[in-house]
């Protein structure tokens, strides 16, 4: 779910930007439902712990989830997405396959359809999002990966190699909220 709750809290809270925060309910007991990347710098993420997110950042600012907001926030973005393709395959609040091979505003270049949904997802939220753009779900998955994982050097390679042929057929457009 990458940072996408942390960051409608700090659109909601802005006095909070830059500092870390967690949001999950504030019990030992219970887990981290998303971590801004302050808070990431101290080793939080999703699903651990929150006795192990407070032995790690024990000045992390707890932000109980409200979900109907997250709801909220994310019927907005699909929203612009209907404004691009009707060929949308949610996976959850916040991640979403996108089939432009035809779209609505014709535009002929895949890469060109995410730069506009990006940009008006920032314009209509004020959060940042980040695509992966490729002829299949699993390269375009892949896509998004290799971008926050310089890591996968093999993936990040093999992607090389298909750089040409993502080029040539950009049919597929996998978009997740990031910030």
């Amino acid at each position: 779910m990458d940072a996408f709750y942390a960051s409608v809290e700090l659109r909601e809270n802005p006095q909070l930007r830059g500092l870390p925060v967690v949001v999950a309910w504030d019990s030992i007991r219970s887990v981290v439902v998303a971590a801004s990347y302050e808070a990431r710098k101290y080793g939080l993420r999703s699903a651990m712990s929150v006795r192990r997110a407070r032995e790690l950042c024990p000045h992390a600012i707890y932000i109980a989830p409200n979900f109907m907001l997250y709801r909220e926030v994310s019927r907005q973005v699909r929203s612009i997405f209907q404004q691009y393709t009707d060929r949308i395959e949610p996976l959850s609040l916040d991640e979403a396959y996108l089939d432009v091979t035809t779209n609505h505003k014709n535009i002929a270049s895949a890469t060109e359809v995410a730069r506009r949904i990006r940009e008006d997802i920032f314009l209509q939220t004020s959060l940042t999002a980040s695509a992966g753009v490729a002829p299949n779900k699993f390269l375009a998955l892949s896509r998004l990966v290799s971008i926050f994982q310089n890591s996968f050097k093999i993936l990040t390679c093999n992607l090389c190699k298909l750089r040409s042929l993502i080029e040539l057929f950009q049919h597929r457009l996998f978009v997740t909220l990031v910030t």
